[in-house]
This record gives structure tokens, C-alpha cells and sequence, in this order.
């Protein structure tokens, strides 16, 4: 018997309870614009311990994560990131390296959506 075969609907249930509110405090954080790095953490942690314990593979685990983005910032990760990836090739090409002078924790927050 496998570690997922032990492993009940209702702790699996109350997994993704507790995994669905870290990922929410950390994207409402990011939201605000404040630091979320504790919540980061805390939320990479425990997803990782259920992927090691075997509740879920990681691909479920990214679209908890997912799904708690768009609920909180109202996109999709890899929309954000594709917008941040765009917007500093744009700045290389048009030689603006202002926007590489910004600690990266700036440039973090000015990236995040207002909602």
C-alpha cells in the first residue's frame, strides 16, 4: 500500500484547506504590496511536504496555486510572468536600464497588479 493510499479524503480535504489559505495569504500580501516572503515560505513548505508525503503531485499543487492567483489577482501566473518577461525585454531593446537600477524587491512590488 502506497503512501496516497493512506491517506483519507477528509485529511486530504483539510490539506487543501490549509494549502488553499497559505497560497491566499501570500498572493493578498503581494496584492497590497507588502512583503510576503514569511507567507512565501510557509506556503512552498507545506506544499512540499504533501508532495513528499505523496497527498498530491505537483502538478495539482500548481493548480491550487494557480487557481488561488487568479482568485486573489485575478490573473494567471504564467500571465504575469509572461507581462513581467515582455515588459524588461522591451526596456533591454529600447535601452531604458532604469528599470534593472531598481532593487529587485521595488521592481517586485511595482510589478504587482493593483486590485
Amino acid at each position: 500500500m502506497g503512501r496516497q493510499e493512506q491517506v483519507t479524503a477528509s485529511q486530504r480535504a483539510r490539506y487543501v484547506e490549509i494549502l488553499e489559505g497559505l497560497f491566499d495569504a501570500t498572493f493578498e500580501l503581494k496584492r497590497l504590496q507588502q512583503d510576503a516572503s514569511v507567507e512565501k515560505a510557509r506556503a512552498e513548505t507545506f506544499a512540499l511536504a504533501g508532495e513528499v508525503l505523496g497527498i498530491f503531485e505537483r502538478s495539482k499543487l500548481q493548480q491550487l496555486m494557480n487557481e488561488s492567483h487568479v482568485r486573489i489577482l485575478g490573473t494567471q501566473i504564467s500571465q504575469t510572468e509572461n507581462d513581467q518577461s515582455v515588459q524588461y525585454r522591451e526596456a533591454l531593446a529600447q535601452n531604458k536600464f532604469e528599470l534593472f537600477d531598481i532593487p529587485t524587491l521595488l521592481r517586485q512590488q511595482a510589478d504587482t497588479p493593483d486590485k
